[in-house]
């Protein structure tokens, strides 16, 4: 007897193993699952003096993720103990009678499909779907978030000496409707557990400023971050900070259900203020990682510490928001939903003039060579990365904008770019650029010769995403090379591609001479070109 259910493991970029699971278990069933993450806004920081590393004392939680998602979904997800249980009668119970697939947490150590790990490293925190059931060649088809995201027949006896946990699936179809005030009551009981919740714990606001007191005090970047360098997104402590930004959007959805089913357009100005904390957090990520290759550590910590500090502003700032619309005064603050479309879209038709911008003295890094290479060294996301140029054919930027074997592009550390030029029709601001390690958005300040200034927002695209994130358009194709250093170094090409991203923004002060753009204070962002544009 083989049993298989039709269930498509299905992905978004926001979610863990666990999160996918079940998102795809409520799309199978016809279900929202929005309201699951009622408790995903959060930010855990242990004062415990007996925990020396930054990366033991911070973490996001989920809160109380199942209980939500059964109350407000229908669906509920309940542990059983596999140890009492017969492990090929339970499955084939679920799978044939109740129709329901198995959740599993289990330890990677014993799953043969995750290469990286089989056989080589514990690793009890990944969940899979068992979603069917084959007795007379004894295996389970199972699928997760990663190598098995199509699906795949496994033995039994190897699920079974993985499995950790199991939790029975059912789905009830009770719902308790929503009520606006309760929700918010959770989420900000997770916020402000004294005033909400009458929990003696600290706010989200205290835990922070404990965490920025150790950033300045007692942070030891190598000791955090050294036992990762093979593989960075490994560390404790970048996948915390991980964690942190992907709960701010998950948290904005569950308060989007809530506005769309009570009609409280009020709650949009939280749910702008959430989506641009995922951004502010994931800068934060890529810092951490760029910071391991440039070991200047006061100017790290710096850095670090001013961006945390902008972070706790924008933290209390929403929370406050997201209290106006508990005690309904907020009511009348509506806003627009947030652009995620930076920039203009661009027409290499159209008729534009373009005035280059020299910016050669100000480069301070390599990221692209036109041959493969594995003497020179580059730094496109670190010393042992760049991109395999194909070169840039268009008349927005220069077209030997990529030099061999010398400096090619700025990373930015808030640099001031001075412009001797005599423009003073400036229409749009065109740059060439891309991030390392996520997609990011910034600040660029244009100063004027009047004393004027003008701040633009930009949205950048990590050069190893697939496709543009903003308005922006792929201008360099390339392929992503790694460095393998050691006795003989050797250079071999990602299967993938990788890009530079040109990009368009509209500069409202078009009549006046500019003498100077101010670049991000973000390592994580790279420009390979600036020009200035005039649209007729």
């Amino acid at each position: 007897m083989q049993i298989k259910l039709d269930l498509e493991v299905k992905i978004k970029n926001y979610m863990d193993c666990l999160d996918a699971l079940l998102y795809s278990v409520a799309e199978w069933l016809g279900e929202d699952s929005r309201m699951q993450y009622i408790e995903a806004w959060s930010f855990r920081y242990d004062n415990d003096k007996n925990l020396k590393l930054v990366s033991d004392k911070i973490g996001s939680g989920r809160g109380r993720q199942f209980k939500h998602l059964e109350k407000y979904h229908g669906i509920k997800i309940e542990q059983y103990e596999h140890e009492k249980l017969d492990f090929r009668k339970n499955l084939s119970e679920e799978l044939s009678e109740q129709k329901m697939p198995i959740l599993m947490r289990i330890d990677c150590y014993w799953a043969s499909w995750m290469e990286d790990l089989y056989k080589k490293k514990h690793l009890i925190t990944h969940y899979i779907l068992v979603s069917g059931y084959d007795e007379e060649n004894d295996k389970v088809f199972i699928a997760d978030n990663q190598d098995a995201k199509y699906g795949l027949w496994c033995p039994c006896e190897e699920i079974k000496n993985a499995l950790e946990c199991g939790y029975h699936i059912r789905h009830t179809k009770e719902y308790e409707p929503i009520e606006p005030k309760e929700a918010m009551k959770f989420m900000l009981g997770r916020l402000k557990p004294v005033e909400y919740l009458e929990i003696n714990r600290q706010s989200v606001d205290e835990k922070m400023e404990n965490f920025l007191i150790d950033m300045q005090n007692s942070f030891d970047l190598s000791v955090e971050m050294d036992p990762y360098l093979d593989n960075l997104v490994e560390s404790k402590l970048v996948n915390a900070i991980n964690d942190i930004a992907q709960g701010r959007i998950k948290a904005a959805l569950s308060l989007e259900c809530i506005k769309e089913q009570c009609g409280l357009e009020e709650l949009q100005g939280v749910i702008n203020r959430l989506l641009d904390l995922r951004t502010s957090w994931k800068q934060i990520f890529g810092i951490f990682i760029k910071c391991c290759y440039m070991r200047n550590d006061e100017k790290i910590r710096k850095n670090i510490v001013k961006k945390i500090y902008e972070i706790k502003d924008k933290e209390c700032e929403a929370i406050d928001f997201l209290e106006r619309c508990y005690n309904g005064t907020a009511k009348g603050a509506v806003e627009s939903v947030l652009q995620k479309e930076l920039g203009e879209k661009y027409d290499c038709n159209e008729k534009i003039d373009f005035k280059i911008i020299n910016i050669d003295k100000y480069f301070n890094n390599t990221g692209c060579f036109c041959k493969v290479t594995s003497k020179e060294i580059a730094e496109m996301s670190n010393h042992n990365r760049y991109l395999l140029s194909k070169g840039y054919e268009g008349r927005e930027f220069k077209n030997s904008c990529i030099p061999e074997a010398v400096n090619d592009n700025i990373i930015c550390e808030g640099q001031l770019i001075n412009i001797k030029t005599e423009i003073c029709q400036n229409s749009h601001l065109m740059l060439l650029m891309c991030s390392e390690f996520t997609n990011c958005e910034v600040e660029i300040k244009l100063i004027f010769e009047d004393g004027d200034s003008e701040k633009i927002r930009i949205g950048v695209t990590s050069w190893l995403y697939p496709e543009p994130e903003y308005n922006d358009f792929i201008a360099i194709n390339g392929t992503p090379v790694q460095i393998e250093t050691g006795e003989k170094p050797n250079a071999y090409c990602y299967k993938f591609p990788g890009h530079i991203y040109g990009s368009m923004y509209k500069i409202d002060k078009t009549n006046a001479k500019l003498t100077g753009i101010l670049l991000p204070d973000s390592l994580n962002v790279h420009i390979f070109g600036i020009t200035i544009a005039d649209k007729k």
